[in-house]
């Protein structure tokens, strides 16, 4: 379920690896090339006409990997990390999509834009926004317009794990069982 930004007070990726399972990642016809030049058509899904990676049916993404005991994007290591992984708890929009058009408005230096969180993702907590959160939804904006390519806030880092070890593997089974 979506939300506005607004019910939401923090965001932390976990490297969980839930949002890999959950979807099928859609791509942008330059992020298909890239992926398929890098990795063969065979990684590349035509649905619709719209381009997606490759990904079974009840199976993560391809690109998941486990590192240390940590789950991430292989593509992320070569610049290649699409968009919409990139973006993933946040949906931007420039119109209200999901109602509660003032709690999803958030007024960003290159006008005003509307954005829901995911609820699903582990990470996300509920209450009122702090700081990092605006910070995060600032940095989510610049990427879905182009502006940015580097995540900071939207994506985990080393910090993340500290003392989170035996949440993560607890709340992960949990919510794949759920899903599958």
């Amino acid at each position: 379920m979506l939300l506005p930004w607004r019910r939401i007070s923090n965001f932390t990726c976990y490297r969980c690896g839930l949002c890999c399972f959950y979807f099928r990642v859609p791509l942008k016809s330059y992020e298909a090339l890239k992926i398929a030049e890098a990795f063969g058509l065979d990684k590349i899904a035509i649905i619709g006409g719209k381009e997606y990676i490759e990904k079974e049916e009840g199976k993560a993404c391809p690109f998941l990997v486990s590192r240390n005991g940590k789950l991430m994007c292989s593509l992320q290591d070569i610049g290649l990390k699409p968009v919409a992984c990139k973006l993933w708890p946040f949906h931007v929009y420039k119109r209200p999509e999901y109602g509660r058009d003032e709690e999803a408005y958030f007024q960003h230096k290159l006008g005003g834009f509307y954005v829901y969180v995911d609820q699903r993702c582990p990470g996300v907590s509920l209450g009122k926004p702090n700081q990092k959160l605006i910070r995060t939804v600032e940095e989510a904006i610049d990427i879905w317009l182009g502006i940015r390519e580097e995540q900071l806030l939207t994506t985990a880092t080393i910090a993340t794990f500290s003392g989170n070890q035996w949440l993560l593997k607890k709340n992960t089974k949990g919510l794949l069982a759920a899903i599958y």
